[in-house]
C-alpha cells in the first residue's frame, strides 16, 4: 500500500479516530454505496470491534469489510444463492489478501495483547496501539475492499 490514501480510506480513518470501532469504520467508508441509513450501518457493526465483541477473533476491520461485501453483493446480484456464493468468494479473496500482507487475521495475534485484561487495555492505550497498529489494518481492509470491488466483473445497477 502506498503512502497516499484514497477518499474511502480517509473516511474510515476519520471515523476510527472519532471513536467508532474498526468494523464500523470500514463499513462506514462504504455506507453511501450500500443505500443503508447511517444509523443502521453504525448499529449493525457496533459489536464487531476488538475481533468481534472483544473476543479477539477475526480482525474487526476485516469483519467490517465482510459486512460491506454482503451489502455490495445483495445490492448488485439477484437471487439469494448468487448473492451468497459471490459473497463467500469475495470474502475469501479479501481474507487471503489480508493474510498475505499481515500473516494473520485474528485480532489477538495482530495486537499481541489481551483486550479482556485490564493490563492488555492499558498496554493498548499506553503504547497507542490503536493509532500505530489498528489504523494500519483499517486502511488495509479498505484498500483491499476497494480493489476487490474494482476487479468485480459485473457493475452495480
Amino acid at each position: 500500500m502506498n503512502k497516499s490514501i484514497s477518499v474511502k480510506q480517509e473516511k474510515a480513518l476519520e471515523t476510527f479516530r472519532s471513536g467508532l470501532n474498526c468494523a464500523q469504520s470500514v463499513l462506514m467508508a462504504f455506507q453511501k454505496e450500500s443505500g443503508k441509513d447511517l444509523n443502521q450501518v453504525m448499529a449493525l457493526s457496533a459489536g464487531f470491534g476488538g475481533g468481534m465483541g472483544r473476543l479477539q477473533l477475526t480482525c474487526g476491520a476485516l469483519t467490517g469489510a465482510f459486512m460491506a461485501i454482503g451489502q455490495y453483493c445483495s445490492k448488485k446480484y439477484s437471487g439469494y444463492d448468487i448473492i451468497k456464493d459471490h459473497s463467500y468468494k469475495m470474502i475469501q479473496d479479501v481474507h487471503s489478501k489480508f493474510i498475505a500482507l499481515h500473516n494473520v487475521s485474528d485480532c489477538r495475534s495482530l495486537l499481541e495483547v489481551d483486550l479482556n485484561q485490564v493490563s492488555g487495555r492499558k498496554k493498548m492505550n499506553d503504547n497507542k496501539l490503536y493509532e500505530s497498529v489498528c489504523e494500519k489494518y483499517v486502511l488495509t481492509a479498505v484498500a483491499i475492499l476497494e480493489e476487490e470491488f474494482a476487479d468485480d466483473a459485473i457493475a452495480i445497477d
